[in-house]
């Protein structure tokens, strides 16, 4: 049944670097009412400017999105945007943690840090989505989710600013599915069993 299909995807995550906000703002005006599964979005971008980009976010999205802070309750509904300067982990106590470790692919946050750590709590529950930006943060995360069993999503070339990360990933086999950026909406509401 389609309600039994929907049950196994418990989290979404969401890699892009440049190019990204665009994409994020058309994905977060679009999500349906009701989304069911929290969000964790990782965007390359310095300090303060994930803040403010949490917030624009949340004023055009039905999931309720904040800039992550450490030890905030992972909760279905809400989006949490990782902060410059940090890397953002899914903890197996179902809260969010940061960390200043050292840089990973040269970014903080880095979204291959995000990944492994929904890989390690979710497994084939989770769900990637590798979008727009330069070089490979990303590709490795994608991979180990794909092996989990995990479904995985990539932007495709012609809607993407650069297609760099989301290339690498599809030459990597470690994506299930290519959308462009317009289409990607609709299919993350349908794989999530969400009327737009």
């Amino acid at each position: 049944s389609r309600s039994a299909e929907t049950a196994t995807h418990e989290i979404l995550c969401l890699g892009s670097s440049t190019g990204g906000p665009t994409v994020l703002n058309k994905l977060f005006s679009e999500f349906g009412p009701g989304f069911p599964v929290p969000v964790l979005v990782v965007q390359h971008m310095p300090p303060v400017f994930t803040h403010a980009f949490a917030e624009r976010l949340n004023q055009i999205s039905t999931l309720k999105t904040t800039e992550a802070e450490d030890g905030m309750q992972i909760e279905k509904g809400c989006a949490y945007v990782a902060p410059g300067d940090w890397h953002m982990e899914a903890g197996e106590d179902g809260k969010i943690h940061l960390n200043r470790l050292e840089r990973v692919n040269s970014h903080r946050p880095s979204i291959d840090v995000t990944l492994k750590s929904v890989v390690r709590v979710f497994g084939p529950r989770a769900v990637g989505v590798i979008m727009t930006g330069m070089g490979n943060d990303g590709v490795a995360g994608m991979k180990m989710l794909a092996e989990a069993g995990g479904m995985t999503l990539a932007q495709d070339e012609p809607s993407s600013v650069v297609f760099g990360m989301n290339r690498r990933a599809i030459e990597a086999g470690a994506i299930q599915k290519v959308a462009s950026a317009d289409d990607l909406p609709g299919v993350l509401n349908a794989l999530f069993g969400v009327k737009a």
